[in-house]
């Protein structure tokens, strides 16, 4: 699972590898270039374009201007026909960037940005875009909204380390336009892919992702001695821990867990039977679930191997625990609000076994979060959607949605202060755990993931990780692997789906990740 980074975080292990050398600085630009020029070559050649194309090359101030000007010098090395493009004032460049501008001049011309808006781009044009990267933080102005509103939408353009107006953390679009159609064809990053490019306008506008290593190793290294992991990025390739879901060694049911899934009254039983019976198609030797006595009387799942049990107040469940050999509990799903969820809540958090919480577990504390917070252990996963995210961290919530706010901080925030591992449900879901370990699992790269969002599709996720965290897999990982099989059964499933569907799909998600 390959890392990605913020804008803070690249910066400070580019730091790290300069160390205010110039000539290192200089020979990283150098490398960058090259590369990226190599690598639009290579797809100039895999999309079989006309051999006559017209390279534009926009330039800006900083050192993606510097990293632009050897793509321009490369390009025409190599016998393409190259115009350069320039926005600002050369002379408040950096000594790299400038002596790279300085190398072009020997090859060819510069003309001003304003200029641009005047060609008439022609098909079978290329426009690179070296203007802003990962240094911009603040909108596009005019004049460049209006050059990237008029590139037609047939022009492919390729990015350099992110598209110009992209937040390279919160992937937001800082632009006076909404420029709808403005999208990478390719973008070409450096080193780590950042977190802009997955995350809100950054994941529909950057087109095909590569990352290219430019030798920032060393600053990599120091950088992981001193400061949190890197987030991890989780595409269509399983989560580099997938072997724990196979059922090796071990006979007996009571070997792979006992689950417990707490269900509501009457009428909300379904939610439950969801759960539970994901937690047993993924694997948990057992599962049973807790009825209140109205919903126990009127009892009939269609899948006989879920048991059931009396805990129609907090004194059953608490009875029930007794039995040491369950391990791993479930409550929310359809249980309702008030205060007897939260007793419930109480009670299966003191036990000190595995629990998740989902749904109504979460939101019946919305009033008081803080009393959920303290009893909350790294054995709690919480699984809220970001309408339950706002009950509980209205603050954060605040920030997302006001200010420029990455959602990948606002999850380790929030798993920080509440002590439990959080997953923040959404088309790319964010995985945090209070040591600082974060995954990003990436559902654009899922086919037809957007199906997930329907009645008791959640319930299903939080069945899942339940099923998994009974069979002694560690907590963070189960949330990851649940997170990214419940994706996959999207895959198989297809337009349609239905949140009965799933739990039947999960043993052929499992059979394609293990083979």
């Amino acid at each position: 699972m390959p890392p990605i980074c913020s804008t803070e975080e690249i910066q400070k292990i580019e730091h790290l590898q300069i160390r205010d050398d110039i000539q290192v600085a200089t020979d990283l630009m150098e490398c960058a270039g090259t590369k990226a020029a190599e690598s639009i070559v290579e797809w100039h050649h895999e999309a079989q374009k006309k051999s006559s194309n017209h390279f534009h090359v926009l330039c800006g101030p900083g050192n993606n201007g510097g990293d632009g000007f050897v793509i321009a010098r490369t390009l025409f090395d190599l016998g393409k026909k190259v115009s350069c493009w320039e926005l600002g004032n050369p002379t408040g460049m950096s000594s790299s960037s400038a002596l790279m501008r300085s190398k072009w001049l020997q090859r060819g011309s510069i003309s001003p940005i304003d200029r641009f808006q005047k060609v008439v781009l022609k098909n079978g044009d290329i426009v690179v875009d070296a203007l802003f990267g990962i240094g911009l933080t603040r909108p596009l102005d005019k004049q460049c909204s209006i050059i990237f509103e008029n590139i037609p939408i047939n022009i492919p353009i390729m990015a350099i380390d992110i598209l110009s107006g992209i937040d390279s953390t919160s992937g937001k679009l800082l632009s006076v336009c909404d420029l709808p159609d403005y999208k990478a064809t390719l973008t070409l990053t450096f080193q780590l892919a950042k977190w802009g490019h997955y995350l809100q306008e950054g994941s529909v506008r950057s087109g095909k992702i590569k990352v290219l290593p430019i030798g920032l190793d060393r600053g990599m290294r120091e950088y992981s001695t001193e400061n949190p992991p890197l987030v991890e990025l989780v595409e269509a390739n399983p989560p580099d821990f997938a072997n724990h879901l196979d059922k090796l060694g071990a006979s007996h049911k009571y070997d792979h867990g006992h689950s417990l899934i707490l269900s509501g009254s009457q009428g909300k039983m379904g939610a439950a039977e969801l759960a539970g019976t994901s937690a047993l198609r993924i694997g948990s030797g057992l599962v049973t679930l807790g009825l209140p006595r109205d919903a126990l009387q009127i009892h009939s799942s269609k899948v006989k191997a879920l048991m059931v049990t009396l805990a129609d107040k907090p004194k059953d469940l608490q009875d029930y625990l007794l039995d040491k050999r369950i391990n791993a509990l479930c409550l929310g799903p359809g249980l309702g609000l008030g205060g007897k969820t939260r007793e419930f809540t109480n009670v299966a958090l003191e036990s000190g076994r595995n629990v998740v919480l989902d749904a109504d577990a979460l939101t019946s504390f919305q009033d008081n979060p803080e009393s959920l917070f303290k009893q909350l252990h790294e054995k709690t996963v919480i699984t809220p959607h970001f309408g339950e995210f706002a009950k509980l961290f209205p603050d954060l919530a605040n920030k997302m949605k006001s200010d420029n706010y990455p959602v990948l901080t606002a999850v380790q925030t929030a798993s920080t202060r509440s002590g439990a591992i959080v997953l923040l449900k959404g088309r790319q879901t964010v995985v945090a755990s209070p040591r600082g370990k974060t995954y990003l699992v990436n559902g654009e790269k899922f086919e037809n993931s957007s199906w997930l969002a329907t009645a008791g599709s959640g319930d299903v996720l939080a069945g899942m990780i339940t099923g998994l965290m009974a069979r002694n897999i560690a907590p963070l990982k189960c949330t990851v692997l649940a997170t990214y099989l419940h994706l996959k059964t999207a895959s198989l499933l297809g337009p349609g789906l239905i949140a009965d569907d799933i739990p039947n799909t999960i043993p052929q998600a499992i059979e394609q990740v293990l083979n």
